[in-house]
């Protein structure tokens, strides 16, 4: 089977399906405080009660590197609609199941590649970056970046009854399931609420228009230490039907690639997992696309389950590689040049424009302060000069 290249100009715009929503569990001691009975909109709910009306920030915390679970998906009028398995080994691997009637497709990823296996049989199999793992959603390095800048509000300490975990509540404007985070703007009337556990994951998020809740994601069952089968992440191949049109490459590249930028700052317990380039197969992307066509060579380092990626490319015919983002914040990256942070729930990224349709971009779902960092450290990197 033919693969195909999605080359977004925000790595973790590889939206999830409705529902894939990477949910996990912790536990962070009851704080023995009277629960607060109040409505539905923002208040109690099935299976999850406030504790405290006043939260606090949780800090740095370290996910899970594999956790399975179970996510219920409730309607406006608290109807389940369907359950979701999702089982995720970052930083990479990952697989969501839709059960329900009819049934519905299930996702597969590992290192540079999505499958996705629909319920007639029929498979098809896509070429992206190095990203997280499909239904890996642990967005609070992000959250707390945006909580920072005032992005997003820290509201109530919750309870998750049916699990006995506690959370706490992010205020933002917009779902998970945006690529990007959506600020709020003080709306109490238009918001997505997303309690985070004490390990940085997604226990519940709840989604308010117009002063209803519109949809409601929680999670019944959790395991972080799951058995994880052979094959279990493995993308279909050589069968199926083709995911569409366009075509790329994500070739190794050996140590001494050609390399435009590199960064001096490389964080503590980072490794190099290897170079790579992406490159698109001639004729494969029709002239309707909308994103520029892009040649890129990434680095991509891994901690424990933590990825953090550095690229340059540059797209055919010299076209910009991005716009600049509306929800993206100003920051100045030294030798790089003026740049955007933006912020998301699967990953963050720093990029700049170099002109002439070059680009830089680091990405990761590490502290989003720190790829600021390794992007300020970016240097040029002078090719040797030829021989006489």
């Amino acid at each position: 089977m033919r693969a195909r290249a999605r080359l977004d100009a925000l790595p973790g715009r590889l939206r999830r399906r409705r529902g894939v929503l990477a949910l996990a569990t912790l536990g962070m001691g009851v704080l023995g405080l009277t629960v607060l009975s109040v409505g539905r909109d923002g208040g109690s709910r099935t299976g999850s009660v406030v504790v405290s009306v006043r939260g606090a920030p949780l800090g740095t915390v370290r996910t899970p590197t594999a956790y399975a679970l179970e996510v219920a998906v409730e309607a406006e009028d608290g109807r389940r609609v369907r359950v979701e398995r999702v089982l995720v080994r970052r930083p990479f691997e990952g697989r969501v199941e839709r059960l329900g009637s009819p049934p519905g497709a299930t996702d597969l990823s590992s290192f540079g590649v999505i499958g996705v296996l629909a319920d007639d049989g029929r498979s098809s199999v896509t070429v992206i970056r190095p990203e997280p793992g499909v239904g890996d959603i642990a967005p609070l390095p992000a959250l707390e970046a945006a909580r920072r800048r005032g992005h997003a509000a820290l509201r109530e300490r919750r309870r998750i009854t049916g699990l006995s975990r506690q959370c706490q509540v992010y205020r933002l404007g917009g779902s998970l399931e945006e690529p990007a985070l959506v600020p709020w703007d003080g709306d109490d009337r238009n918001y997505t609420d997303v309690c985070i556990d004490g390990r940085g994951l997604v226990l519940e998020e709840v989604g308010v228009r117009d002063g209803r809740t519109t949809e409601r994601r929680l999670v019944t069952v959790v395991d972080t230490s799951p058995e994880i089968p052979t094959g279990a992440f493995s993308v279909p191949d050589g069968a199926g039907t083709p995911g569409g049109s366009g075509g790329a490459s994500l070739t190794p590249l050996g140590a001494h690639a050609d390399l435009r930028w590199r960064s001096t700052v490389v964080p503590a317990g980072f490794r190099l997992r290897g170079r790579y380039a992406v490159v698109p197969e001639p004729g494969g992307v029709p002239a309707s696309r909308p994103e520029p066509l892009v040649s890129a060579v990434v680095e991509v380092l891994v901690r424990d389950g933590e990825l953090l990626v550095v690229e340059h490319g540059v797209t055919q015919g010299g076209q910009q590689a991005f716009a600049p983002h509306p929800f993206g914040i100003a920051v100045d990256l030294g030798t790089a040049g003026p740049g955007q942070l933006v912020l998301g729930p699967r990953l963050s990224e720093v990029r700049a424009s170099q002109g002439e349709g070059r680009y830089v971009r680091v990405y990761g779902t590490t502290n989003p302060d720190l790829l600021v960092r390794v992007a300020r450290g970016l240097r040029p990197v002078v090719p040797p000069e030829a021989p006489d």
